[in-house]
Parts: structure tokens; C-alpha cells; sequence
């Protein structure tokens, strides 16, 4: 479950501080293929990238994150 100090913590592993500076976001979903078969319909669909937005004087930090919110890498935008 997401909470502030997993957030910090995590943002902690990328030397960011955090300071009311972050922000949710995620992918849009999309579907792959639907498959009508009698009175249920099966759809899949593509994964869904959950990302934290960071803001500093350095620029934008883009970090993407697993489902149980390890942040996997981070993009500086600057």
C-alpha cells in the first residue's frame, strides 16, 4: 500500500528530497484485443505504467514504479 514514508523512502534511493514536490500519474489505458464469447466478453488489455513526477530546481524527475511502488529508475527533464 502506498503511504508517505514508502514514498520517501524511495525517493530517498534516488537522492531526491522530497518537499510537497511530487505528484501521480500513470499510462493511458489501452486495449489489445477483444473476444466476444457468448454471454461473457473477454478483453486484455496492455499494462498500465504508474509513474511519480518529481519537481526541483534541477528540472523534472520522471520516475516510473512497480505495483508495490519500488521506483525502478529516474529520468531528469531539465
Amino acid at each position: 500500500m502506498l503511504n508517505l514514508e514508502k514514498v520517501k523512502e524511495e525517493l530517498n534511493k534516488w537522492n531526491f528530497s522530497y518537499k510537497n514536490n511530487i505528484v501521480p500519474g500513470h499510462s493511458t489505458y489501452k486495449v489489445k484485443w477483444v473476444l466476444p464469447a457468448g454471454p461473457v466478453i473477454v478483453i486484455a488489455s496492455e499494462r498500465a505504467t504508474s509513474y511519480l513526477f518529481g519537481f526541483d530546481e534541477k528540472g523534472i524527475h520522471i520516475f516510473p514504479v512497480e505495483g508495490n511502488w519500488n521506483i525502478l529508475d529516474c529520468c531528469l527533464i531539465e
